[in-house]
Parts: C-alpha cells; structure tokens; sequence
C-alpha cells in the first residue's frame, strides 16, 4: 500500500521523492504483494537486485524496480512513474507491518487525475 500524496509532499521542482510504504499482502497465506490503486498499478520490472554491506561479505537488503501502469487489465498504460523498493534482509515479510523504504521518481506533468487513496481497496495512488 502506498500511503503518499504528491500534491502534499512535493513541489513542481521535485521529480524524485522517499518514504516508507507499508507492503499488503494480496491474500492472507501468500507472500505475493498487493501494489494495485484506483487508478492503476505497479508492476515489477526486471530481478531483485542484491544490496551489499560496505565490505562486500553481507547481502543486507533486495532492491524491486516498479514501474506504474495506468488503468487496468490489457488496457494499461506504462507511465515515466518508477519507484524503487528497498527491503531489508533482516526484516521478515511475516512481521506485521512490514515496511520498506521507497524512491518515487517521475514527473508532475506525467501524474494522472487522480492521486487520492482508494477507499473501497485500501490503497493509494503514488
């Protein structure tokens, strides 16, 4: 769930943005993760990433490229909207909340109509 409102944290200037998103699973017994909005949806793009200590020996987060799809179905279509989700190796996806640490980049002028939460599925639009 993405729980973040660009006409309220950004500026026209700003094209690059970070937070902590809480992740939803989408059904109770599954790791999969719901990243569906009223508008769209973000769709992984590419393999996890492996993040290393400073010294090269510990690998202590995975790196998820997301690039956001407006509208639904076949009829989606891809938008410059890409987040980055850090997820930390010593976090299990088990715990309740999980979170990661997100950077959303993209344009202003790109946004579609409508950033607001959604309601009836609890999850929001970037």
């Amino acid at each position: 769930m993405f729980i973040f409102y660009v006409e309220q944290a950004a500026t026209p200037d700003d094209e690059e943005w970070y937070f902590f998103s809480e992740l939803q699973k989408k059904y109770a017994n599954s790791d999969r993760v719901d990243r569906t909005t009223k508008v769209g949806s973000w769709k992984v793009t590419g393999g996890d990433r492996q993040i290393w200590d400073n010294c090269g020996k510990e690998v202590i987060g995975v790196k998820k490229n997301l690039v956001f799809h407006k509208g639904h179905g076949s009829k989606a279509k891809k938008t410059s909207w890409v987040i980055h989700e850090y997820h930390s190796s010593k976090a299990s996806i088990h715990q309740k909340p999980y979170y990661v640490l997100c950077r959303l980049r993209g344009k202003l002028d790109d946004k579609p109509e409508n950033y607001s939460r959604g309601e009836s599925s609890g999850h929001a639009g970037f």
